[in-house]
């Protein structure tokens, strides 16, 4: 990009920008019901992501996302955007991810740390306590239907 096409860019997209009490710059163009879009050379992009790139005069690194610190979807601050990776983007929200993440009980009130907590290999933390009392109850169900089919291949004749 030619200095002359930056500085062409850098004016179309601040003409968009309010800034608001907080410091953050408030998209006031198109968006996509969450994120500021801008068309460039026929592609929309996102507008937080190219004020990041504008600010930092690289591309965002693959395998990272660009994180609004002040958790307005709409702010196109420099200052309050981070890059970070997609897992780290996901914890620091409020969605279901970041909420199991962030317990540090199981839902039946066993800590969820040290001893009893073990991590599978999906990522996902398991409550040892539960996870050891549902395998009790599903080999103690085993059992139970083992010796009915015993007793049934025993007794078969006399309950027909």
């Amino acid at each position: 990009m030619t200095p002359d096409e930056r500085e062409r860019l850098e004016r179309r997209f601040t003409a968009k920008i309010v800034v608001d009490g907080t410091g953050c710059h408030m998209w006031q163009g198109a968006h996509n019901g969450r994120y500021p879009t801008l068309s460039l050379n026929g592609r929309t992009v996102y507008g937080h992501q190219l004020a990041w790139t504008l600010e930092h005069g690289r591309a965002i690194r693959p395998g990272h996302q660009i994180d609004h610190t002040c958790r307005t979807p709409l702010c196109v601050n420099p200052d309050h955007l981070d890059e970070i990776t997609r897992r780290m983007n996901i914890l620091l929200g409020s969605g279901p991810s970041a909420r199991n993440a962030a317990k540090i009980f199981c839902d039946r009130g066993h800590p969820l740390f040290g001893d009893n907590l073990y991590t599978a290999p999906n990522g996902w933390r398991v409550c040892i306590m539960c996870r050891d009392g549902r395998n009790r109850k599903y080999a103690a169900k085993r059992k139970v239907a083992k010796l009915e089919t015993a007793w049934l291949a025993e007794h078969g004749e006399a309950t027909a």
